[in-house]
């Protein structure tokens, strides 16, 4: 078999999951022997002026360009099977029309119905586009870029895909990361039957050796409101544990602020930014990991790589995180005051019979969903032979 991987990767100075989850992919089918192909282009290649935003934005609708180019290399190499990742902006919904025998596409985000990709505006979770063909409060509302103009261009462009029925009519199967981003599908109008439901792998073995008497909580991610951070935080300072202390590993727009807060502490450590082995390190020594945020997550790459390294999460009841922690790996919650958060956190710390289940049970999860292995199965049933 003869498979293409297809994706427009995000700029380079704005860190992607999306852009990992493609290179992991690739590599793995490289190496196991799958000799794939990529068709790719890339957002450091957007120019800049007026001009070159008008010819962009035109493109992102439907660029003829782009589709004449992947389907010349579709039949020059003789692919079999088309599977794309995200196709915003250079690529546009026209490569979903291109003819091969098989086309798959994963599901990242939620761009297909809302144009900023989050279901989020001002904050809060909007799912006011997710099943209305013609629905423009995407612009009204400046959901793109927080402008009228980029939001028209993609709401424009959302309405002409769905008006087509691109997504129904050209993707034999879509690969989801939950059965929360499945049920959003469903809502949107994509055929149950036609939804496949897979968490992006990890590319490394497990790691069993779980400290239970570790003495800090740990949060990983970008430092922005909808991640949830300064709820968490304002729970720790509530009543802050004691003999314990709370990481906050990352970087965004609130790192100052946090910086600011923890400065003197002893028990509130915003260490910033750190590379990817340091990172691993610090699950590893975490006692357990904390997802506060308040939008829909994908599958956070930080709970993958939990459960990799046997650490329990706790997580927010919103969207697909009570699905990342099935099969017992961690804990969901629902706290609407720091007071109840900071005692949910304190129940956790003193439950250490549960964490060691939750840190047993990484095992099942890891070998059955998350491993390479488990990945390999996948790709060997549903890619075609």
């Amino acid at each position: 078999m003869t498979i293409c991987l297809v994706h427009n990767y995000y700029k380079s100075d704005s860190p992607s999951g999306e852009n990992i989850v493609f290179d992991q992919d690739y590599e793995f089918l490289r190496t196991a022997g799958y000799s794939p192909l990529k068709y790719i282009q890339h957002n450091d290649n957007l120019k800049s002026g007026i001009r070159a935003l008008i010819s962009a934005s035109a493109n992102s609708l439907w660029s003829f360009d782009q589709r004449k180019k992947l389907q010349s290399f579709v039949d020059q190499h003789s692919v079999k099977t088309l599977h794309f990742h995200n196709t915003f902006p250079l690529l546009s919904p026209s490569v979903l029309t291109v003819k091969a025998p098989q086309k798959l596409m994963t599901i990242h985000n939620f761009r297909m119905f809302c144009i900023n990709g989050l279901f989020l505006r001002k904050g809060q979770v909007c799912t006011s586009c997710l099943n209305q063909k013609l629905n423009l409060s995407g612009i009204t509302n400046k959901c793109y870029r927080d402008s009228v103009p980029a939001s028209l261009v993609a709401q424009f462009g959302n309405i002409l895909a769905r008006q087509l029925d691109l997504w129904q009519k050209h993707i034999d199967q879509f690969i989801c990361l939950t059965n929360f981003h499945k049920d959003i599908l469903i809502q949107g109008g994509i055929s149950e039957n036609r939804i496949l439901v897979k968490p992006n792998f990890y590319n490394g073995k497990l790691n069993k050796s779980y400290n239970s008497k570790s003495n800090y909580i740990l949060f990983i991610g970008r430092l922005s409101d909808e991640k949830g951070i300064m709820e968490a935080v304002s729970a720790w300072l509530h009543k802050p544990i004691e003999g314990m202390r709370f990481k906050v590993v990352g970087d965004g727009p609130l790192l100052k602020t946090l910086q600011t807060i923890a400065d003197g502490r002893n028990d509130l450590i915003v260490a910033g930014r750190k590379k990817y082995s340091d990172v691993i390190a610090e699950i590893r020594g975490a006692q357990f990991l904390i997802v506060p945020s308040k939008w829909y997550e994908g599958y956070p790459m930080v709970i993958r790589e939990a459960v990799a390294n046997s650490i329990p999460s706790l997580v927010n009841n919103i969207g697909a995180l009570p699905f990342c922690v099935q099969g017992g790996v961690g804990r969901v919650y629902d706290a609407n005051t720091a007071e109840k958060l900071n005692r949910i956190m304190r129940s956790l710390v003193n439950d250490v019979e549960s964490r060691k289940n939750m840190s047993n049970a990484c095992d099942e999860k890891y070998n059955s969903e998350l491993s390479v292995d488990a990945h390999r199965h996948f790709i060997d049933r549903v890619y075609l032979k």
